[in-house]
Formats: structure tokens, sequence, C-alpha cells
């Protein structure tokens, strides 16, 4: 696409989406033959009402039997894929960029939400508004998937090493076994309450913008 690799129809499809209207080259394989075609996007409006491109195309999905053990390896290789695919974003999403882009998705344009892949931030609302459409299409794969990556990602989230999460207890016994005494709690009191403080704004901020610049509906 356009020189670019395109591995995942999500990523096709944010690629056409963000260019309604512009001419793209497509390199596409067929039966071996690699062919070139110049494609210029459709340009539409998504149920938010903001344009985007589109051609025409959807994935094949097939659906093969496999054995137990190779199913079994696949939900293995599934799960690694989300828990890395979680850690990148939960470090996005941290780090001064992301916040800086969350903050911008709620003063700025809807533009200002998305990333420069198109990955936009969602919270309980956008999630359950991407549940709902992934319902209204059918497409029940999708809603299970959806689920299994906010559930990873939430276990991300809850193992990093700070207090008061999990991960955070975590460390502080590992700091007690290092040094061979207790932590003081009126340390660890302000970091938790920094951190909280933190997750509950981010929440909050994540959750306005979910109301007033709504993710585009990746199911359309």
């Amino acid at each position: 696409m356009d020189g670019n690799t395109i591995a995942k129809w999500d990523d096709l499809q944010n690629y056409i989406r963000a260019r309604p209207g512009v001419p793209v080259t497509v390199r596409v394989d067929r039966g071996g033959q690699f062919l070139s075609f110049e494609v210029t996007p459709e340009q539409v409006t998504d149920a938010n009402n903001h344009p985007i491109g589109r051609i025409g195309v959807s994935p094949r999905i097939t659906q093969t039997r496999e054995g137990l053990p190779s199913a079994a390896w696949d939900g293995v290789k599934g799960v690694g894929s989300a828990i890395a695919d979680s850690v990148q974003a939960v470090v996005r999403l941290f780090s001064p960029h992301g916040i800086g882009q969350v903050v911008s998705s709620v003063t700025g344009s809807r533009n200002a939400a998305q990333g420069s892949g198109g990955d936009q931030a969602v919270g309980l609302v956008g999630g359950a508004r991407l549940a709902g459409q992934a319902v209204q299409t059918g497409q029940a794969q999708a809603l299970v998937k959806l689920l299994v990556l906010f559930i990873v990602f939430l276990g991300v989230v809850n193992l990093a090493p700070l207090p008061p999460l999990d991960g955070g207890h975590l460390a502080v016994l590992a700091i007690e076994k290092l040094r061979g005494r207790p932590v003081d709690p009126r340390k660890v009191v302000p970091v938790a309450a920094f951190v909280l403080s933190l997750i509950v704004v981010l929440s909050v901020v994540v959750m306005y913008a979910d109301i007033i610049h709504p993710a585009a509906n990746p199911f359309q």
C-alpha cells in the first residue's frame, strides 16, 4: 500500500479510512503474480458523521478445524500477543506523549484524539460502544476478542510495579526482601495516592473524550 507492507486487515482499514478521496497505490499478490492498482477511496461518513475512506473490500474469514494441541498453542500465542500489545499500549498511554494526546483529545479536534496510526484510547463508554457495534454487525468473534483484550489489558495494568496496584504490592515485598526490613508506609502512601489520582483523572478524561470524540466504528 503506497510502498508499505500491510499484513493485518486492521492496518489496511485504518490506512484507507484516513485517506478519503486520496489516490493510493495498491500492490497485491494474486496467485503468485504481483499486480499494482491505483485506487481512490470513496469519501463516506461513519456513524459519527465523520468523513472516512472506503474502497469496497472486506476480509475473507475462514474457519478451520484444528486438533487440541494446535488449538491450545494458538491460544497461547494469541494471549502472548495480547499481553505484548497491552504492555505497549500501557507504555504509550502513560508516556508524556500519550498523556498529552489524551488531554488534546478533550481540548482539541477529533483528529487529536488519534495517534499517528489512527489509534485512539477508549474508556468504558468507548468500549461499550465498540461492543455494541460488534453485536450490531454480527461479529461475535470480534466481540469475544474485544472482551479478552480488555481483560488482558486490565491485568497488565494491575501488574505495574506501582502502589496501590497488585504489582506495587509485589514490588514492596521484593524491596523488603532485599533490604531485610519493612518499607516505611509513610513513603508508600504518597506514591499510591499519586498513582491512584493519575488513574482516576485519566479515566475521567478518556471517558469524556469517548463522549465528545467517539472512536470510529472499526466494524463498518
